[in-house]
């Protein structure tokens, strides 16, 4: 027999249907683990057979940064470039630890499944910290053989999620590494 969800919930609350560990809108929740266990249970008694994905394990969830969590919810970048930043979350990414390895000349994305295109661009950025937009453009095009709007659009999110995380400040032509200690 299920539970009742809580009256502050939403109606998702504990669907084994909805429930999903990597959405945004699930992680997102305060109301997860309550509601993880709750899909786990009820899909058990409905489909005792099923194999879904987050049966297959125990869904943990990792540490959270809640700065850089808030720092993506407060954010007024796109949704796109606010669901790249969750990923990089996901996967252990912290901005604290960024910026030092900014610091040291390393570039913090490498390590975790991103873009190509933007940890060719922080790699860019890092080696010369002042860089023209259309020379990143041109940087994609010869590096990935993509077309100028292909390679605008990844300069472009990229120079976002930089802006997202206060390591860049963008003018209208230019893009300068700004890492200095400040937060972001």
């Amino acid at each position: 027999m299920t539970q009742a969800a809580p009256s502050s919930s939403m109606g998702c609350f504990g669907s084994a249907v909805t429930f999903n560990p990597a959405s945004q809108a699930c992680r997102s929740c305060s109301r997860i683990s309550e509601c993880h266990s709750l899909a786990l249970a009820s899909t058990r008694v409905i489909r005792p057979g099923a194999r879904a994905t987050f049966l297959a394990i125990e869904y943990a969830m990792p540490d959270l940064d809640e700065s850089l969590i808030d720092l993506i919810q407060r954010s007024p970048v796109s949704d796109q470039i606010k669901g790249m930043a969750y990923r990089l979350h996901q996967q252990g990414f912290r901005v604290e630890d960024a910026r030092l390895q900014l610091l040291q000349g390393v570039n913090p994305l490498t390590p975790y499944r991103t873009r190509t295109a933007a940890i060719r661009i922080f790699d860019s950025l890092i080696a010369k910290t002042h860089s023209r937009k259309a020379d990143l453009v041109q940087m994609l095009i010869d590096d990935q053989g993509v077309s100028r709007s292909a390679a605008s659009v990844e300069v472009s999110r990229a120079l976002a999620l930089g802006g997202l995380f206060g390591w860049i400040d963008v003018s209208r032509f230019t893009v300068t590494l700004n890492i200095e200690a400040r937060e972001p």
